[in-house]
């Protein structure tokens, strides 16, 4: 993947054995997962231990202990390297409106003696064992790389062990970071490496997701809600550079002829080393201090909430996977001046440690600095969206595709193959609806008063839900090519399916697994359009897919890789949602498939021309 130069990958790791069955989905600039009773996972709020050494993780005053590698972090000396993990979590410690505390309790001790180890390819297994969790949250130096390899991936978090507070709740009980000391130099050096630090320290001090906000702007992605006027990506980059959301998925490189390349500030590491307005909100949610929730007497803050939908005669019908986005715009205008200078005469100070600080805070500079974003549907799978933690003020909400760059590890929100949405949109009041006349340029301020909730703030999609849904049932035999059911562009169709029925057609994903497609429906388009299509079981713990053709499919075994599939969704459950780019006139298929359940469904078409 190439955005400038490079683009490096900053990642968690989830631990497949232990997040099966504990955990629904993830946030967006928020918690990373909740339980499936709707709490967010958080760290244990009592004292929690264990491991061979009977070491503790969380104290009895509620603080989270973390032990540092014993070696060198690459070319950084190991005294200074704990300098710099200290350095990062006295930012998380720092945040006013959160109690989260985390305490350096020493170096990472070997299981079997005890004693001080540096931590390397040969006994890192010892440590981040998920089965024989040591409880010392290590935060290990991998030097050489033999750890995460020599890759793009410049580090990652993971979790190690869960605990179980009270029978209601599920508690992060270890974690680890691991920071890759062969990328250094790739990173862009010590600065932009120390991005990567806080970075991944934002996943294990929430732990919080990746966001998307301001740093698909600043380099430039397609994939971004690009704003009106910045032409070049110069312009980008030296405006909404400075503002990149500490957890953006990605580190990039800007433009070397950009004004912050001339100074020596080129990759986007440089300005994630402190953390911005998302990350602060998100950690307050987490581990809100005494007054700071807008239901809580003398609260200086406020939030919106709403749904993405799609409107049609039978009804709202929600979206999950796009990302939302809130910008204060009552104290600068967005978007700001193309050529207004973030740093004043190019003078950017910086840190003990050579980090640039933040931006001095200024009205024009607002709309880029107190922004947050959130994954619709998430919360509920409702479509629902909720800034909480929102400055008074008037902000414009939005609506964006997540980049579908951001993928396993590099994840936003609860997708892997994300949501395809052709036009952002920004809410626009008692305009706002399905009509293709309402300009997804326009947009109506919504206003936030300290102390309260502003709700209802509901984002139509364009364009979708003008012609009434139709009701069909599932006609059988629907197994092969020849027999795929004709529906409509907007129909909802119900049906049933069971791994045994009988399938012509199935997906190939090598190593022995292949997934039987039983139901197979036909939908003729006359004209372009874009199609969401959503599966839902009527048992959520049911685990069956839906895959999107083309009409070149044929009965029998299609490799998982085959051009002839458009899109999947694939996930362990019983609700996947699809959205496509502009599809050409032609004939599809839909296929419903399930490879061990069974379930009644609904199947969902909905079509935009």
């Amino acid at each position: 993947m190439k955005m400038f130069k490079t683009i490096f990958y900053l990642s968690f790791a989830l631990l497949f054995m232990l997040v099966t069955g504990f955990f629904e989905t993830s946030y967006a600039g928020g918690p990373l997962f909740v339980a499936s009773n709707g709490k967010p996972v958080v760290w244990s709020k009592v004292e929690t231990k264990g491991g061979a050494l009977g070491s503790t993780t969380v104290n009895a005053q509620g603080q989270v202990l973390y032990r540092v590698d014993g070696g060198a972090l690459g070319t950084i000396p190991s005294a200074e390297a704990i300098k710099l993990v200290d350095r990062i979590f006295k930012l998380y410690n720092d945040i006013p409106t959160a109690t989260i505390e985390f305490v350096n309790a020493g170096p990472i001790k070997s299981p079997s003696t005890g004693a001080a180890i540096d931590v390397d390819r040969n006994n890192v297994g010892v440590v981040l064992s998920s089965r024989s969790p040591t409880f010392q949250n290590p935060i290990i130096f991998d030097s050489d790389g033999g750890i995460t390899g020599r890759g793009g991936v410049l580090g990652f978090f993971t979790f190690l062990a869960f605990t179980r507070p009270d029978p209601s709740t599920i508690a992060l009980g270890e974690a680890t970071v691991v920071l890759n000391g062969a990328s250094i130099n790739a990173a862009g050096g010590k600065v932009p490496f120390l991005g990567v630090f806080t970075h991944e320290f934002g996943h294990f001090a929430g732990p919080l997701d990746h966001s998307q906000v301001n740093g698909g702007i600043a380099s430039s992605s397609p994939f971004a809600n690009l704003p009106d006027g910045f032409a070049s990506s110069e312009q980008r980059f030296d405006v909404f550079g400075p503002f990149v959301e500490t957890v953006y998925p990605f580190l990039f490189g800007g433009p070397t002829s950009s004004k912050l390349g001339n100074l020596g500030l080129r990759s986007s590491g440089n300005f994630i080393a402190s953390l911005d307005f998302d990350d602060i909100v998100a950690m307050s949610a987490l581990y809100p201090a005494p007054g700071y929730l807008p239901s809580e007497p003398g609260s200086k803050i406020g939030g919106i909430t709403g749904k993405v939908v799609i409107r049609t005669l039978n009804g709202d019908f929600p979206i999950t996977g796009l990302n939302v986005v809130a910008r204060r715009i009552s104290l600068g205008k967005y978007p700001p001046d193309p050529n207004i200078e973030v740093f004043k005469g190019g003078n950017v100070p910086l840190d003990a440690d050579g980090a640039p600080l933040p931006p001095e805070v200024r009205p024009e500079l607002d709309p880029l600095a107190t922004a947050t974003s959130f994954v619709s549907g998430v919360l509920r799978g409702d479509g629902s969206y909720q800034f909480i933690g929102l400055p008074p003020g008037d902000y414009l909400i939005s609506v964006e595709k997540i980049n579908p760059q951001f993928l396993g590890g590099s994840s936003v929100g609860p997708r892997d193959e994300q949501l395809d949405l052709l036009v952002p949109e920004n809410y626009n009041g008692i305009s706002e609806g399905n009509a293709n006349t309402d300009n997804p340029k326009d947009f109506t301020p919504v206003k936030v008063v300290a102390g309260s909730v502003t709700p209802n703030i509901d984002i139509v999609l364009n364009g979708f839900g003008l012609s009434p849904i139709v009701n069909v049932g599932e006609n059988e035999p629907n197994d092969a090519k020849k027999q795929g059911q004709k529906v409509g562009s907007d129909a909802k169709i119900t049906g049933s399916i069971r791994a045994s029925d009988p399938s012509k057609i199935s997906i190939d994903f090598g190593d022995g697994f292949t997934l039987p497609v039983q139901d197979l429906y036909r939908v003729d388009l006359k004209t372009a359009s874009q199609l969401y299509i959503s599966l839902e079981a009527d048992n959520a713990n049911s685990d069956i897919d839906v895959i999107l053709f083309t009409k070149a499919i044929k009965n029998g075994p299609i490799s998982a890789n085959s051009a002839s599939i458009l899109n999947a969704g694939l996930s362990l459950s019983g609700s996947e949602l699809v959205g496509t780019s502009s599809l050409a006139p032609g004939t599809y298929f839909i296929g419903v498939a399930s490879g061990q359940d069974s379930a009644n469904y609904t199947l969902t078409v909905f079509g935009k021309k």
